[in-house]
């Protein structure tokens, strides 16, 4: 009943999320993972939603990936919002996981997955080529206390399923032998190549060893590109 197509509203699915979990037996263990949308084109506001950045109207035709790039700095402050408003979402979920006393033993992930453009490189949102800031995006993982993994920052890329290979390790199982991926919170995932593949606006292929990154375009045209980042 919250949607019949497309996205349900982030503080729904939060909301529902802990519904679930209350459901749970006490002693049991379990499992959730949450698509979270309200930072996808075009920014949905939570109920009650402060929107700190100005202006962000989104008062005429803003179609995904198509809309007016003189209109860049208000699609880019619409989109500020969302991040900020998801981010006060995230911390009111996180404190009711402590209220209920299951924080500290939690393992808790927030990914995102993908970055977002405002046409540094002619093309907004994302879907399309893999410049930097529609691959780039955010990642923080809070292990559960008992596996005294001490807090840190990995600067350099890690894959997205490096992350994924961290789950099983840090919540004490063992990793599955079909993953690809090593997990990302160990300091030598750092160092290995990233790689990526896009197929949506452009098909496009390409890999980061740091420092270097290789794209290589097959669609709309054949195109090959090397930088150091």
């Amino acid at each position: 009943g919250l949607a019949t197509a497309g996205k349900v509203e982030d503080s729904e699915t939060l909301a529902t999320a802990l519904r679930w979990i209350g459901e749970r037996p006490a002693a049991d263990g379990f499992f959730l993972g949450m698509n979270l949308q309200n930072t996808h084109f075009s920014y949905v506001m939570p109920p009650h939603a402060v929107e700190p950045y100005q202006p962000s109207d989104l008062g005429f035709r803003a179609v995904y990936y198509r809309w007016p790039k003189e209109r860049a700095d208000q699609v880019q402050n619409r989109y500020l919002n969302a991040v900020y408003n998801l981010d006060r979402l995230l911390e009111r979920f996180a404190a009711e996981l402590k209220r209920r006393g299951l924080w500290d033993e939690c393992l808790f992930v927030v990914l995102g997955d993908n970055g977002e453009a405002f046409y540094e490189h002619g093309f907004g949102n994302h879907s399309g080529p893999m410049y930097d800031e529609a691959v780039r995006t955010f990642g923080v993982i809070k292990p559960p206390e008992s596996s005294h993994v001490s807090p840190h920052v990995i600067a350099q890329p890690v894959s997205h399923i490096d992350i994924a290979a961290s789950v099983p390790v840090l919540a004490d199982l063992p990793l599955p032998a079909t993953f690809q991926g090593w997990p990302g919170h160990l300091a030598m995932a750092a160092k290995r190549p990233v790689f990526m593949y896009s197929n949506a606006v452009v098909r496009q292929y390409g890999i980061v060893d740091w420092p270097w990154k290789l794209l290589l375009t097959e669609f709309p045209e054949e195109r090959t590109e090397l930088y150091r980042l």
